[in-house]
């Protein structure tokens, strides 16, 4: 979790995402920040105002395509 600006953080948090095999839909504001979906497991990533971030995603997405 950080303090800094949210648009940082979103792409702090898609990079780590994509490092880990998941496919986040692009971020959309929600009530109380921006929130991403991963295409494949469905998991979420947040990310708040002040940039504080919240993820459930896996460190290894399990619905990766294996090729």
């Amino acid at each position: 979790m950080t303090d800094q600006n949210p648009l940082e953080s979103i792409e702090e948090a898609a990079a780590e995402a994509a490092a880990s095999g998941h496919e986040l839909t692009p971020f959309v504001k929600v009530e109380n920040g921006f929130q991403a979906t991963c295409k494949l497991c469905e998991m979420t990533t947040w990310v708040g105002h002040s940039g504080i971030r919240y993820s459930i995603l896996s460190d290894q997405c399990e619905k990766q395509p294996s090729y």
